[in-house]
């Protein structure tokens, strides 16, 4: 009997200590999940992400304008382009109008605006995936009013008059270190509007085209997407977003007489309710 207590004694105390090992087995099994837990969802991510908002620090803009005027046509800025670095807001609006003169060839208004955001990226070796997202608001339209065109030569004679207006944008990747670009693999295709009066004889046939007034409104989330390999760290990255617009309004003729027409176009991104705002930039 006192053997037979021994045995199961020693039986005992193998099973308490293999019962010991167990539990330490499972805590530390249980530690080391919890410890590279964090790594797996580190590496499942990737590199971490990295968001800019408002406002954008270090960032510069470069504004832009131009118009012309002929005869009875006028071009004007009505607010001149801008960037506002605190709550990222850029606008502009313009427009131009002419009206057909007597004794003068042609009429003409022209405008241009632009802005060029330029902001660093802090890249990472390797890889960059970039998206820069704007909201967009605005308005382009183009108009054509009356206008008789009298053609007075059937061989070859014409008149036109046309009022055209168009916003677009795009965005791109600089290496300032090499002078390496990278352009958005998402473009915006842009607004635009064109009304037009062509009358015309050539030869002896006669044709008359119309194409009448238009109006957009553009209200949308723009994003451009850059995806830029071979980056390296210490080089020195921005990421340049250019917006631009054209307003054109003119009438001209040859061996005709073009009466009562009136040309008109603008963009407005700029205003109450009307620009654009740069939302976020995201870097992975």
């Amino acid at each position: 009997m006192k053997e037979s207590g021994t045995c199961e004694g020693s039986w005992q105390a193998r099973t308490s200590r293999w019962r010991s090992t167990l539990l330490a087995s499972g805590l530390l099994g249980v530690a080391l999940l919890l410890l590279l837990a964090p790594l797996a969802e580190a590496t499942a991510s990737g590199t971490a992400l990295v968001t800019i908002k408002a406002p954008f620090t270090g960032a510069t803009s470069y504004p832009s304008s131009s118009l012309s005027s002929a005869g009875c046509g006028v071009g004007k800025i009505v607010r001149a382009p801008f960037f506002n670095l605190t709550n990222g807001r850029l606008g502009f609006s313009e427009r131009a109008h002419a009206n057909t003169c007597p004794g003068l060839y042609g009429d003409s208004g022209y405008t241009t605006a632009s802005e060029t955001v330029s902001v660093p990226i802090p890249a990472h070796s390797g890889t960059n995936s970039i998206h820069a997202t704007w909201t967009l608001k605005a308005s382009i339209a183009s108009q054509l009013a009356g206008g008789t065109c009298a053609l007075l030569n059937t061989t070859f004679s014409y008149c036109y008059a046309a009022a055209s207006a168009q916003l677009y944008a795009y965005a791109y990747l600089i290496d300032t270190t090499n002078f390496t670009y990278w352009f958005g693999t998402t473009p915006w295709t842009g607004a635009a509007a064109t009304s037009s009066l062509y009358d015309s004889c050539y030869l002896g046939n006669c044709t008359s085209n119309v194409t009448g007034n238009s109006h957009v409104s553009v209200n949308q989330k723009v994003v451009w997407s850059i995806h830029a390999k071979g980056l390296v760290a210490s080089h020195v990255y921005i990421l340049q977003v250019s917006w631009y617009s054209y307003v054109d309004a003119y009438d001209y003729t040859y061996d005709a007489s073009l009466t009562g027409a009136s040309e008109s176009g603008l963009v407005t991104m700029a205003g109450p309710g009307s620009g654009a705002v740069l939302n976020s930039i995201t870097i992975r």
